[in-house]
């Protein structure tokens, strides 16, 4: 299994393009990805190892529902953990360096206002830092790093949380 399937369907992008032969600069750039609509820059270049991309892109709204659909399923159609091995040879591709921002962030029935957050790839190691995000009445911030061994995955993560109505977030999120 793939920790990062992509399944894009519909990409479009405008702004001011600068390119030579190992970088490409996008600049005053519209970018929608699924109908989901970014303003911001991004930038392309080809390494000596593998191209880099990074970018910051800023949003007033973000659907995050076909993002995390696409996301491995960690239980077999039983409930019992699926021992399938994840593989990271696809994070070798390229390295990464995306800050993102929004207004707000919907998730189901869920809704994150002031979202900041940024995805960095180097090496094959992924780290997703949720720098700040307001929730359900309070804050949220963590990491997640995903790092590859030898035989195996590394994950550490880390998180904190303040003033949060749990009794919502259970309803919306877990139905209880």
């Amino acid at each position: 299994k793939s920790p990062l399937p992509l399944a894009v369907q519909q990409v479009q992008v405008a702004g001011l393009a600068r390119a030579n032969v190992t970088s490409l600069a996008l600049s005053n750039l519209k970018l929608t990805v699924d109908g989901n609509v970014f303003e911001g820059t991004l930038a392309l270049q080809t390494g000596e190892t593998r191209p880099s991309v990074s970018g910051t892109l800023a949003s007033d709204l973000i659907m995050l529902a076909p993002i995390v659909s696409e996301l491995p399923e960690l239980t077999d159609a039983q409930g019992v953990w699926d021992k399938t091995p994840l593989s990271l040879a696809s994070l070798h591709v390229a390295d990464m360096d995306l800050r993102l921002s929004a207004s707000k962030a919907r998730l189901g029935r869920t809704t994150i206002d002031d979202l900041g957050a940024s995805l960095l790839l180097s090496n094959g190691q992924l780290e997703f830092s949720l720098g700040q995000a307001r929730i359900y009445g309070g804050q949220v911030k963590g990491r997640l790093v995903l790092s590859p061994q030898e035989q195996n995955i590394a994950l550490r993560a880390t998180g904190a949380f303040a003033k949060i109505d749990t009794g919502t977030l259970t309803k919306d999120v877990f139905g209880l």
